[in-house]
């Protein structure tokens, strides 16, 4: 169970320790009548049940344009190497070809991201579309990471196979050419989808082109290792007590949780970026304030920390033993 399922759960501890030690309601106001403010775009209606979906794709084609990470370290790229799927398409045996075909496909996309300069500038809609049908496949490929019975609870509730057809596009590179398959593999998703991917990506560059262009690139040196002033999806020290945590990003100090919500923000959203701060508590990151970008409305708010903890809860000074019960408590699942 991952830090949100535990916050969001009614009968979590951790979840009510958040709910009983904080009383965010006039926070929660104050954020949806700035987000009123900005014009929503979408959904699409014929992309309404695929919010999830969008929601997941968006986070990693927002985060290209700060950098090309290495493949190896995707969500995605753990997701099209799981065991589970070997299982879940009885591929036993065969592990080595699709393992092969996977490695082809995030090598041709390493390839396509750096030989179209993606990090940091604006693509032409040819591009720009081809860039998020890679999006969407990768958002799809994350499901099999973070959710391993995804594809068996199709089966089990009847689903139809054409719901799998992008697995089997995916897996079939390795018996294709490489471009043929590729090609085929991207031409699975419909232009309704890709143009609403188009938008919400383009209304960040323009929204937060700043941001975009003066983030720094260079390294810094924590507890021995050299990072990025940009970190991508970053896990923390104590993710793992968690059942995992991952954030969106890291920018200069700053802890962005990219949301294509529309205005309906909710406590859970607060406590989920004050869970990675706590989480992260060895101060590896360094994480000096933390945000939220509303996707569909190109508005990025952001809080130093020591405001952010005011406004949750009044009773700031005691968010020390806050910390001692939240550590206590997440321990206490193991």
């Amino acid at each position: 169970m991952s830090l949100t399922s535990l916050i969001g759960t009614p009968y979590s501890s951790v979840g009510g320790l958040f709910r009983d030690s904080f009383e965010p309601s006039s926070f929660l106001s104050i954020v949806r009548n700035k987000i009123r403010k900005y014009k929503c775009i979408g959904p699409y209606e014929s992309n309404r049940r695929h919010a999830y979906l969008i929601g997941t794709a968006i986070d990693y084609r927002l985060r290209f344009y700060f950098g090309i990470p290495p493949f190896y370290s995707l969500v995605a790229f753990k997701g099209a190497v799981s065991p589970n799927i070997f299982s879940s398409f009885g591929l036993w045996g065969k592990e080595g070809d699709f393992k092969e075909g996977a490695l082809m496909y995030f090598t041709a996309l390493n390839s396509f991201l750096r030989t179209h300069d993606v990090p940091k500038r604006r693509l032409n809609v040819k591009y720009e579309s081809e860039l998020n049908r890679h999006c969407l496949t990768l958002a799809k490929l994350d499901l099999l990471f973070r959710c391993p019975d995804a594809i068996q609870a199709v089966w089990a509730r009847g689903g139809s196979p054409e719901e799998l057809e992008i697995y089997y596009r995916f897996y079939g590179i390795f018996g294709n050419s490489l471009m043929r398959g590729v090609s085929r593999l991207l031409q699975y998703w419909g232009k309704d989808i890709v143009n609403e991917m188009n938008e919400l990506s383009y209304l960040f560059y323009v929204s937060q082109k700043s941001l975009i262009t003066r983030c720094k690139s260079k390294m810094r040196k924590a507890f021995g290792k050299y990072r990025m002033d940009v970190d991508s999806n970053p896990a923390f020290s104590l993710s793992y007590m968690v059942g995992g945590a991952d954030a969106d990003i890291i920018i200069n100090k700053t802890l962005i949780d990219f949301k294509t919500i529309y205005d309906n923000i909710g406590s859970k959203d607060l406590y989920q970026l004050l869970g990675y701060t706590l989480l992260d508590n060895r101060n590896e990151y360094k994480i000096k304030r933390v945000g939220i970008y509303f996707v569909r409305r190109g508005l990025l708010l952001k809080w130093k920390l020591k405001d952010f903890y005011k406004m949750l809860n009044p009773k700031y000074k005691f968010l020390g033993k806050f910390k001692e019960r939240f550590y206590r408590s997440i321990r206490s699942r193991f």
